[in-house]
């Protein structure tokens, strides 16, 4: 005669099927296991895994499409900030050049040979 499983119920009057979960193999009633799913574009999708009511994982909605609105109509004759012209920024490369980088033209400016230049005086 067989071991009654940890997680199975017996009763000889109504005798129940038993069945081993997918995910962890523990052994229970047949009638307890439920289908797993998770999302899949807009709809939730069956895995075909059968487990137990206590590994069930929750769908996460991360999983599925995301439904974007549409963009709003753009403005008539717009005005954008101009921020190119408050940018002044450089950066030194591993040669030890200078580059500059004034009103969206790079400049490059060399410590070689003696022709250093400072920034005040660009």
């Amino acid at each position: 005669m067989r071991i009654k499983p940890k997680h199975a119920r017996v009763d000889p009057r109504w005798p129940e099927a038993w069945a081993t979960s997918d995910r962890s193999g523990f052994i229970g009633n047949h009638r307890d296991l439920r289908n797993q799913q998770q999302y899949a574009g807009f709809e939730l999708v069956t895995l075909n895994d059968l487990v137990y009511a206590w590994e069930y994982d929750v769908p996460n909605r991360q999983l599925g499409a995301l439904i974007l609105p549409p963009d709003p109509p753009p403005i008539d004759n717009a005005r954008p900030e101009r921020y190119y012209i408050e940018e002044q920024t450089f950066r030194i490369e591993e040669s030890g050049d200078l580059r500059l980088l004034m009103d969206g033209t790079p400049r490059l400016l060399s410590n070689r040979q003696g022709t250093s230049q400072s920034l005040a005086a660009i």
